[in-house]
């Protein structure tokens, strides 16, 4: 006779996800494991930040709303209605109550939890853990991305190395972020490794194309540069104009500029480009959907950042369209994504002229044939839960 199995083991586990708003490249995430019939899951939210409405972002300096629903597809709950900001403030130690509290409600097998920070994310996380909660852990964890004093590193090293004793598994978001758990004393077993990647469905990934460049360039003497986001001092997207003048000026006559996003340095970006004469186009700031149009117009990535980019997502993005990248020292991804010269080329932060040598390699190597480079799938996060919590 079979034994028959006990409830625990019967019921579907279920899941209490924890984040700080509605992220455009976690909703996927959210959907599968919602599809799943053998879990059950619902998300926690602080605030609606970009979610309903438009929210002002300060790095783009304009107020933005998202043109793909975030929050279809799957159970979801939200503290408050209050800003993104609010959230690092000790006022938010209420939400998090509140928040804990219906966690709890919930009864979850599992707290799958983004991030460690603002202070409410951290509040919450003290809170399920003196509930004894099994916690799951993604953060944007990185050793390289923000430089810090001496002290300060020292005392993010002991409350993070006693935090993470609480947790249950971590899923770092790639090797550097796997290195920083290594190095803080977490065992390799309780590490399962699943690198950022964006929805497949609204980015989708170009068949291999033979060379074509855009429809005001027919020729193979020009190459079209692209710079992706935010216009602000951490983004670094001077230096690009400052590599582009240490270029010949047979080379520097190859390049065309085009630029998606705004922010503090944008009228100074275009400034200097204008004054090197450098032709640049600007498409201001695009959503997700109108993304793939843009990197059809490029041949080439530069993103320079020189602190705070743990991980790169516009790399996923220009990779899966064909689109070869040149990326900073300080960009998380590049040693999952830019690992050899048919991907791109990885240059020392804030060096233009090192930049300028990257870029002489890129134009002795062009024209190339568009073909887009293996990227990350959001289904190898979920895969990575289910084999921790069945």
């Amino acid at each position: 006779m079979k034994r028959s199995r006990s409830n625990s083991e019967a019921r579907s586990k279920k899941v209490a996800i924890l984040c700080t708003h509605p992220v455009q490249y976690f909703a996927p995430f959210f959907r599968e494991l919602g599809e799943l019939s053998k879990i059950e899951s619902k998300v926690f939210f602080g605030c609606l930040h970009g979610a309903q409405g438009k929210s002002y972002d300060p790095d783009f300096g304009i107020s933005i709303k998202w043109d793909c629903n975030i929050l279809e597809g799957y159970q979801w709950y939200t503290s408050s209605r209050k800003s993104l900001t609010d959230l690092n403030q000790i006022g938010s130690l209420g939400l998090a109550i509140k928040t804990c509290l219906q966690i709890i409600k919930y009864d979850p097998d599992y707290v799958f939890i983004f991030a460690y920070s603002p202070f409410y994310i951290a509040a919450c996380s003290l809170m399920l853990i003196l509930a004894k909660k099994k916690i799951l852990l993604r953060a944007d964890t990185s050793d390289s991305a923000l430089q810090r004093s001496k002290p300060k590193g020292l005392a993010r090293d002991i409350i993070l190395s006693f935090y993470y004793k609480f947790v249950y598994h971590f899923f770092p978001i790639g090797s550097e972020s796997y290195d920083h758990y290594i190095r803080l004393g977490v065992c390799p077993q309780k590490l399962s490794t699943a690198v950022y990647a964006v929805d497949k469905k609204v980015i989708k990934p170009i068949k291999n194309l033979t060379y074509k460049n855009d429809m005001q360039y027919d020729r193979k003497d020009i190459i079209n540069i692209g710079f992706v986001g935010k216009f602000t001092p951490v983004k670094d997207p001077l230096t690009i104009i400052e590599a582009i003048t240490h270029l010949s000026i047979k080379e520097r006559n190859m390049i065309r500029i085009k630029t998606a996003g705004t922010g503090p340095l944008f009228s100074e970006f275009m400034s200097q480009c204008k004054k090197a004469c450098i032709q640049c186009q600007s498409e201001g700031f695009l959503n997700q959907t109108e993304m793939p149009a843009f990197y059809q117009l490029i041949d080439l990535l530069i993103l320079p950042s020189v602190q705070g980019e743990v991980w790169g997502l516009v790399v996923n993005e220009a990779l899966s369209q064909g689109v070869k990248v040149i990326v900073s020292d300080n960009v998380g991804c590049r040693h999952d994504l830019v690992s050899s010269s048919s991907a791109g080329w990885v240059f020392p932060a804030g060096q233009s002229r090192m930049l300028a040598a990257k870029l002489k390699e890129a134009l002795a190597m062009w024209p190339w044939t568009k073909r887009n480079q293996p990227t990350p799938f959001i289904s190898d996060l979920t895969t990575a839960v289910l084999d921790i919590i069945q």
